[in-house]
């Protein structure tokens, strides 16, 4: 699936480590995983990030930080979650153009009140104020780099990625292999900032070949959301040449699966498809979709698990619906032979 969130009873350090080497991240006490972000009404890829600590060693950069920085003093502790760091997370919050979690609390536990990770805490102090928190969780031979917040008058200093680097040489020391920082969104700078560090050892996950390669090798326009929406508007130039109209819309519910409450539902998780028939209030549509993870189209038959009160944000947005895939009508991996499909059995299909 593209967009899943899992919500164990607890996590071994080995089971946290399979989950982040397949592009999974903590969010709350629950685990998932995404390919695709909305800002501002526009859609984003995710791309997972890993910095292999046995590659990375220290550049110039991380030296005149560590340099401008070397009058604070530094602190890595078990996660403490005091009032303290909470006022800190808070006045962070303020000085920030994204969206966060409401409280340091929610965003480390969400609804819950027990802690299945490992969780530690960088703490940088400038005399005895604490100026700067990183937290990370540990696993068994990698760690996860979940929250970095600091004082804004302190700004000149780095301190965001100083403590970043903090969290890598100590999970370096410790005899890690593997640092997870996250995503960041190509067209989307607020998390550019991730890709300054640990450049020679800095590696994506690649969702259509399942592994991951050397940043430098990543193509932006094979992203999934690109693959999609060029592999679509072909197919729906393709399908106007023989006479059938077709529209390429935004699904609204794409990351529906990461809703506490839609958890496990498996419910449909494409950001686009392309439609061909009249949108009506009934409950069944068919829809074409192209699947990066199996390179091929397909035509979906879906079903309505909930009818929202979204109206239509444009012609291009649908959200009426909450979708789920009652069956595969069909799979090719060739535009040709979806249009011949479509042309020989459209009509017996009553669609």
């Amino acid at each position: 699936m593209l967009a899943h969130a899992e919500s164990p009873e607890s996590l071994s350090p080995i089971e946290l480590d399979t989950y982040l080497t397949h592009g999974w991240f903590r969010m709350g006490q629950t685990i998932f995983t995404t390919q695709f972000l909305c800002f501002q009404n526009r859609l984003y890829n995710a791309v997972w990030l890993r910095i292999d600590l046995n590659e990375w060693e220290n550049d110039l950069k991380q030296k005149d930080i560590y340099k401008r920085n070397s009058l604070f003093r530094v602190e890595i502790i078990k996660a403490t979650y005091s009032a303290q760091h909470e006022k800190l997370f808070s006045d962070y919050k303020q000085g920030v153009a994204f969206e966060g979690s409401s409280s340091l609390h929610q965003l480390l536990f969400g609804e819950n009140l027990r802690n299945i990770y490992n969780t530690y805490e960088v703490n940088v102090f400038d005399g005895e104020s604490l100026i700067a928190c990183g937290i990370f969780d540990i696993g068994n031979e990698s760690a996860e780099g979940i929250s970095c917040f600091y004082n804004h008058t302190y700004k000149k200093y780095s301190l965001g990625k100083y403590l970043i680097y903090l969290k890598m040489e100590y999970c370096k020391n410790i005899g890690l292999h593997y640092f997870y920082p996250g995503y960041f969104v190509p067209g989307y700078k607020a998390f550019d900032y991730k890709l300054d560090i640990a450049k020679s050892a800095l590696y994506y996950w690649n969702i259509k070949i399942g592994s991951w390669q050397r940043l430098q090798e990543l193509n932006l326009n094979q992203l999934p959301l690109e693959t999609m929406k060029n592999k679509l508007t072909l197919l729906q130039e393709a399908l106007l040449a023989v006479g059938i109209k077709s529209t390429l819309l935004r699904y609204e519910f794409f990351d529906a699966n990461l809703v506490p409450h839609l958890r496990g539902s498996m419910l449909f998780d494409y950001p686009v498809f392309l439609y061909a028939f009249n949108l009506k209030e009934d409950t069944i549509y068919p829809l074409l979709i192209f699947n990066v993870l199996q390179d091929s189209y397909q035509w979906l038959e879906v079903r309505s698990v909930w009818v929202s009160n979204f109206p239509y944000a444009s012609d291009e947005v649908y959200s009426s619906h909450v979708l789920k895939v009652n069956k595969i009508i069909f799979a090719f991996k060739k535009q040709a032979e979806v249009v011949d499909y479509f042309l020989k059995s459209a009509a017996a299909l009553n669609y």
